[in-house]
C-alpha cells in the first residue's frame, strides 16, 4: 500500500507510471482525459514530447520523461482530469527528477466547482531557487527558497488544499514543511455552470533552447488531509 511523503491524507488516486504512455492531448466526449495527456504551449519550438522512460524512477522501473520544446517560451504539459473530492482538504503529490537546463516545473491543478474556477498552482523556481505560488491577485509569490538543486537528483513534492476557504494549507518539500494557511488561491468567477471536477497540469519549460529533459513518478491524489 502507498503511503504519502507526509505520512498524512488517505490515498485516492495513485499512479506509478509502470502501465502505459501518455498520448498526445484528446479531450473524451464528455471533456475529460482518463488517463495521462501531453501538449505543447506557447511559442512552439520542434522536439517537444513525453513518453515512458527507464532512465530513472522513484518506484518500479519507469516514469514519464518529459522533452521540452527548442526555446525558452513554451512549456511541455502532462495533464489529467479527475472527479474532484468532497472533502475539505486535499492533496497532490509527486516525485520528478530534472536534467540541467529546466527553468522550472509548474504545478497547476484547476479546480472547477459550480461557477467558479479555482487556480492553485505551485512553482518550482529552479532558476530563481525558490518555490512561489499563485496567490488571490493571479500574481507568484515567493514561499521559500530551495537553493541549488543538483541536475539529476529526486525530488518530491507535496501541497495540501483547503476546499472550504479557497486556502492553501501546507507544503511538503524533501523532508521540510512549510504551512500556508491563511495564503488564499486565485479564484476566477464564471457564468456557466463548471461541475465539479479537477484538471491537474504538469509543467516543465527549458532554460535554454534545447530540447531538456524532466520526469515524473508516483502521483499521488490524497483527502481527508489533516
Amino acid at each position: 500500500m502507498v503511503e504519502p511523503c507526509d505520512g498524512k491524507g488517505e490515498v485516492l488516486f495513485y499512479d506509478d507510471f509502470e502501465d502505459y504512455a501518455p498520448r498526445s492531448l484528446a479531450f473524451d466526449a464528455f471533456g475529460q482525459l482518463a488517463k495521462w495527456s501531453y501538449t505543447s504551449e506557447g511559442v512552439v519550438g520542434a522536439g517537444w514530447d513525453a513518453g515512458l522512460s527507464v532512465l530513472w524512477a522513484k518506484s518500479g522501473s519507469r516514469s514519464v520523461e518529459l522533452i521540452t520544446a527548442n526555446n525558452i517560451t513554451s512549456d511541455i504539459v502532462l495533464a489529467r482530469t479527475f472527479s474532484r473530492p468532497t472533502s475539505r482538504r486535499i492533496g497532490f503529490e509527486f516525485s520528478f527528477m530534472l536534467a540541467t537546463n529546466i527553468d522550472y516545473i509548474q504545478v497547476e491543478p484547476l479546480i472547477y466547482r459550480a461557477n467558479a474556477i479555482y487556480h492553485a498552482d505551485i512553482l518550482f523556481s529552479v532558476t530563481q531557487a525558490q518555490i512561489r505560488y499563485r496567490d488571490a491577485n493571479n500574481n507568484f509569490v515567493s514561499l521559500m527558497g530551495i537553493g541549488n538543486v543538483p541536475a539529476n537528483t529526486e525530488n518530491t513534492l507535496k501541497f495540501v488544499l483547503d476546499q472550504d476557504l479557497n486556502q492553501f494549507s501546507r507544503l511538503w518539500y524533501n523532508g521540510q514543511e512549510r504551512a500556508m494557511t491563511g495564503l488564499a488561491y486565485r479564484t476566477e468567477a464564471v457564468s456557466a455552470y463548471q461541475g465539479s471536477w479537477i484538471y491537474f497540469r504538469i509543467h516543465a519549460r527549458a532554460s535554454t533552447a534545447a530540447n531538456n529533459r524532466a520526469w515524473v513518478d508516483d502521483f499521488i491524489l490524497t483527502h481527508k488531509e489533516p
